[in-house]
């Protein structure tokens, strides 16, 4: 087992084969370090050398295993149950030999050392390899920029409905009518329409509309309507009302941006509407109602 002549798969994501490389270079200097213990134990400086090591074994877990984790559940990876698994075992392994680690039993040594080179050899190099063409890390870097920047693209969510439309969340708060005319494939309707309480003339008093909607939205919403580790994107007819609701989203700790220019932007760009209920349009006939030009 020589450690410097060890090459690792290429997993296909750039920011995971960066962890993998970081990883391979604390390996390694395990490895240096452990090769003066073939006839010794350690010093008691060289044990708070591996300690160190051991903590920055910890810090990688923590961020690498859950960005992985993440991007495949949004991905909807056919082998996330089995990666689980195998996170699992390395973190309880890593566990057990971080209290020999404490209790300075250099007995262990070896083990240790044949334990991380399984994890480059078996773990990287198997399993993770297994990836590499399968998760597009583009797309969900896609989606963290617009939750970064709270806002996306007619054009980038376009990219993210053909590419994995199960990445994200299309949340419409038009009114009921509005949304019986035509929403976008695939987004669930939240038809936030007038409640008793603000005064329905002001509907149509251009002044008032957004704090009348903002009066209905709040009467309306209800947190645990919405899944926290979702990624909302949210519509409405311009992208004015869902400034109000992504304030709300962020307070409440739900994850959202808002669709640049709404409905108006995504058909000017010939996206496609699908019908969502004839029956509404019945009921109103041809009055639009609620919000009418926001």
């Amino acid at each position: 087992m020589n450690i410097d002549e060890f090459k690792l798969a290429d997993v296909g994501i750039e920011r995971f084969n960066k962890d993998h490389k970081r990883l391979f270079r604390y390996i390694r200097e395990f490895s240096h370090l452990s090769e003066r213990f073939r006839e010794r134990a350690p010093f008691e400086d060289e044990w708070n050398q591996i300690k160190s090591i051991f903590r920055r074994l910890d810090r990688y877990v923590a961020t690498h295993f859950k960005a992985e984790e993440e991007l495949m559940a949004h991905q909807n990876y056919a082998h996330l149950t089995e990666h689980l698994g195998q996170h699992a075992h390395l973190i309880s392994r890593l566990t057990v030999l971080e209290e020999k680690i404490t209790q300075q039993d250099h007995y262990y040594i070896s083990g240790i050392e044949l334990f991380l080179f399984d994890w480059l050899s078996e773990h990287i190099n198997v399993h993770d390899a297994k990836y590499r063409g399968v998760l597009d890390d583009e797309l969900e870097s896609l989606v963290q920029d617009a939750l970064f920047n709270e806002i996306l693209s007619v054009a980038q969510l376009k990219s993210i409905l053909v590419a994995n439309p199960a990445v994200i969340a299309l949340v419409d708060v038009r009114t009921a009518w509005e949304q019986a005319n035509g929403i976008i494939p695939g987004a669930r309707a939240y038809p936030i329409d007038y409640v008793e309480g603000p005064r329905q003339s002001d509907f149509y008093n251009p002044e008032d509309r957004l704090r009348v909607f903002a009066e209905c939205f709040h009467t309306t919403f209800r947190r645990d309507d919405f899944d926290e580790d979702k990624s909302h994107v949210l519509v409405c007819r311009s992208g004015v009302r869902t400034g109000i609701v992504l304030e709300e989203f962020l307070r409440c700790g739900l994850k959202g941006c808002e669709l640049i220019g709404g409905v108006k932007e995504w058909e000017r760009q010939k996206g496609d509407m699908v019908v969502k209920d004839d029956s509404v349009l019945l009921s109103y006939g041809e009055e639009e109602v609620a919000f009418p030009c926001i």
